[in-house]
């Protein structure tokens, strides 16, 4: 099993035995867990509800992203590309099998909300979200993330 978790979030105590249990049916072939936002803002309460949902449009690599090694080798894992390569993985990986989330939640932190404001952080995600899905370039999009604006990657 090949894990990916970003440096700022925390899997649960329980997260390895959770794993084992999702990876017990043949046809899984990797999965990710509910997520939690490290900040007191009741508007964090739904953006965790949105991460309950088993789909692409709500899962990222802040959710803990497990993936089954024969798999992940066989669809030659991540793409190289400057981002959204959790977004697109995943794509690749529900063709070739059962996605699964965790009823569990990993923990992150809330600083790129705070950094940036929280309806603002919030609005970019959905929007460069679906215009990857629409086909724009990782290349492109990644210009428009709010931690790039300023450095003019």
């Amino acid at each position: 099993m090949e894990w990916f978790l970003h440096a700022d979030t925390f899997l649960p105590k329980e997260a390895y035995a959770s794993i084992c249990e999702l990876c017990k049916a043949k046809d899984t072939v990797g999965g990710s867990f509910r997520l939690v936002v490290d900040d007191p803002n009741p508007i964090f309460k739904i953006y965790t509800w949105f991460s309950r949902w088993n789909l692409e449009f709500f899962t990222y690599g802040d959710h803990a992203l497990f993936i089954e090694k024969r798999v992940f080798d066989t669809i030659n894992g991540f793409k190289p590309i400057p981002f959204m390569e959790d977004v697109e993985i995943q794509h690749r990986l529900r063709r070739e099998g059962r996605f699964k989330k965790s009823k569990l939640a990993v923990v992150t932190s809330g600083r790129r909300f705070q950094k940036n404001g929280l309806i603002f952080q919030i609005t970019v995600d959905f929007l460069l979200v679906m215009l990857f899905k629409l086909g724009v370039s990782p290349k492109r999009l990644k210009k428009y993330y709010p931690d790039n604006i300023s450095s003019k990657n």
